[in-house]
């Protein structure tokens, strides 16, 4: 990924949030919100121009290096869910770590990475099939960034994959981190947490769906107020010791 992202222009920030400015000028003046300005190379960014190469060639980035017979592509083993502001550069050092803490060779783990994946120019239907590449891959890391509010318990669309991994009673759960924030959360307590936290993504997203579903492409307050449905009046958080605090719900619910 890090020759991937050798290929975006040097200012490439500077050209999306200069796009942004004028989109934002529109929503202003039609009295919604702004959208956030981008501070560094994130995934939206990544998005932005991989679209651009995608409406030139029709082909997504795994096609194209496929296509080039390029040995950096291949059968997906691990599927990723990740927030798209995470700057790149993190989810690299996250996957390096996965690989380092698992014992697992760079040659033969394929990583399932949205923005290379997905057809930009028709995510809408690519998304059909989210629950299926997430069941057929049989792996899904789940990047834990910040360590102490992780930014995915927040994104519906995080919570549905987390959802499709648990049901598909096929599919495992883990976690990636910054090397450096490993020391910060034992291992026992992330195993614990991760464990807690997925009963409560199934549970949420059941008890969601029951009242209208998901709604996709929103941030949640707390960890995960689904708003259509049961609501967290705490925000779920991992101490520095790994212990899990908050996810009070609201009712008789247990939900994130």
């Amino acid at each position: 990924m890090r020759e991937l992202l050798l290929l975006l222009p040097s200012d490439a920030v500077e050209q999306v949030n200069a796009k942004m400015e004028e989109r934002n000028a529109k929503l202003v003046a039609k009295g919604k919100p702004p959208f956030p300005m981008n501070v560094s190379v994130n995934g939206y960014i990544n998005q932005f121009f991989i679209t651009c190469w995608e409406e030139e060639d029709k082909l997504t980035v795994c096609q194209r290096l496929q296509s080039r017979k390029s040995p950096h592509v291949g059968k997906a083993t691990v599927f990723v869910s990740w927030f798209l502001a995470t700057t790149i550069e993190t989810l690299i050092d996250a996957l390096a770590n996965f690989l380092k803490q698992k014992g697992l060779r760079e040659e033969d783990t394929f990583f399932w990475v949205c923005d290379y994946v997905i057809r930009q120019t028709d995510v809408k239907k690519d998304l059909e099939s989210l629950g299926d590449c997430v069941c057929a891959i049989g792996h899904t890391v789940l990047l834990m960034e910040p360590w102490h509010a992780p930014k995915p318990l927040k994104r519906a669309y995080c919570i549905k994959e987390v959802y499709h991994t648990q049901v598909s009673k096929v599919s495992r759960v883990g976690v990636a981190e910054l090397y450096t924030q490993v020391s910060k959360v034992n291992h026992v307590g992330a195993a614990s947490y991760i464990t807690f936290l997925t009963h409560l993504v199934v549970d949420s997203y059941l008890h969601a769906g029951k009242r209208g579903g998901v709604r996709h492409g929103h941030e949640y307050q707390g960890a995960g107020d689904l708003r259509d449905g049961p609501r967290c009046t705490q925000p779920l958080r991992i101490d520095q010791r790994g212990a899990v605090t908050g996810g009070r719900a609201a009712g008789a619910n247990t939900t994130l």
